[in-house]
């Protein structure tokens, strides 16, 4: 039937957006390269490394005594400590974590886009192709040396779905799968990037309203 028909297609749409993830980060996955440039070796490796060394060693990560003369990590939101997905820095080896975290937050902005924009009735070719504008365009390719934004924008897709579902089903399943993505979003480290998220929200609640 119909409903099989779109799964299966789905399912190869996302089999396909898997492939050219594994493309676009081939010398990520298979050469154990990653992003060595601007804010990335001067800020963002050296916050993961020192957060990832407290907890390997048992402790909270409250001061580096090695950045500027001194820094507090912990209150630093951008270091991103309570992230979840950061778990990963604290379990295995630092530049494998970093291997980690650029592949699975692609992916994240890849598959999220594409439900979203078919949640949305949209062709597939057109989700496939939505997709891979907003996951390897300019603008989410030029976050990755700011690595606390990137890992917020990532999120966007899922966001704008799962409130979508909480607002059009009304259960509170679907409000606790949003409020853990919100929160998500939040714990990446960059509350300028969560604003501008609740601001869209906002934006779609006067939509609806509207209709």
């Amino acid at each position: 039937n119909s409903k099989s028909q779109n799964k299966t297609s789905d399912c190869l749409a996302l089999l396909f957006l898997a492939t050219l993830l594994m493309s676009f980060c081939d010398e990520i996955i298979f050469s154990g390269k990653i992003p060595f440039f601007r804010d990335l070796v001067a800020y963002f490796y050296p916050i993961k490394f020192s957060v990832a060394e407290s907890f390997k060693a048992g402790q909270l990560p409250l001061w580096e005594p090695r950045m500027a003369t001194g820094f507090p990590i912990l209150a630093e939101f951008q270091s991103a400590v309570f992230y979840p997905p950061s778990v990963i820095f604290y379990v295995v080896p630092f530049f494998a974590a970093i291997q980690f975290s650029y592949v699975f937050h692609y992916a994240v902005a890849a598959s999220g886009s594409y439900v979203l924009l078919r949640s949305w009735k949209q062709p597939i070719f057109l989700s496939i192709i939505g997709s891979i504008l907003f996951s390897f365009g300019g603008t989410m390719v030029s976050l990755t040396n700011l690595l606390n934004h990137f890992q917020s924008a990532v999120w966007l897709p899922w966001l704008v779905y799962c409130w979508a579902r909480a607002v059009k089903n009304k259960r509170w399943s679907d409000l606790v799968v949003f409020s853990m993505i919100a929160v998500c979003q939040l714990l990446a480290g960059s509350p300028e990037v969560f604003a501008f998220s609740a601001a869209l929200l906002v934006a779609d609640i006067v939509r609806m309203c509207g209709k």
